[in-house]
């Protein structure tokens, strides 16, 4: 059902549909498609407000889910792309690059988007993994300072664990793999080949 402004035939202007199971729309139209801003709500409880382009999000909008997650940002064609925030009903958090629906490009994700001691990390995303050069701090204050490779650390990273020791090298899916330099909390420090998390071998340090 429509009950709004026509045009040639066609919903045009502001107008208000409801659909047979449940769904709804609210406001703009052109050529009988939802253009320019208005609301929609479906049948399962999922609303959107925001801009439209021939019936798809697009532009700056807001997407509230019926689970209590939250989207608000920037939309192409249908799908969360540019700024935005995404918030989580258990309190986790993102904040930064989207595209075609996935955190992508440059983005801060915090556990508990409310506390500042928690989980986070900031860095590169790609395809809704982490991507490259990045952040990831723990709640216990350890820190990890280097490469990412599909949600993994791998290449050339830093930990720094609260006690002041830390490891400078290679990793791989997400240990310490390959050669690396471990600084230990007396002052001393070893240079060699980690395996496993494991140091193996002793190489020469030039530092």
């Amino acid at each position: 059902m429509y009950d709004g402004e026509w045009k040639a035939g066609a919903k045009a202007g502001y107008g208000v549909w409801k659909g047979i199971h449940g769904e709804s729309y609210i406001g703009q139209w052109l050529d009988s498609k939802a253009e320019g801003y208005g609301v929609h709500v479906w049948g399962d409880g999922n609303k959107y407000e925001g801009e439209w382009h021939r019936c798809l999000r697009n532009g700056n909008g807001s997407d509230f889910f019926k689970n209590g997650d939250v989207y608000v940002g920037q939309y192409l064609s249908g799908k969360p792309e540019g700024f935005g925030q995404y918030k989580w009903v258990n309190g986790s958090s993102y904040t930064g690059q989207f595209k075609g629906g996935l955190k992508h490009g440059h983005g801060k994700w915090k556990k508990k988007m409310t506390e500042q001691c928690c989980n986070s990390y900031e860095g590169e995303y790609a395809n809704d993994k982490k991507q490259g050069q990045g952040v990831f701090e723990w709640e216990s204050g350890n820190r990890y300072i280097g490469a990412y490779v599909d949600d993994e650390r791998q290449g050339v990273g830093e930990m720094i664990w609260t006690d002041g020791s830390r490891y400078r090298g290679l990793w791989s899916g997400g240990i310490q793999h390959g050669v690396g330099l471990m600084y230990f909390t007396d002052g001393s420090k070893r240079a060699g080949l980690f395996a496993n998390n494991v140091f193996k071998c002793n190489i020469k340090n030039k530092e």
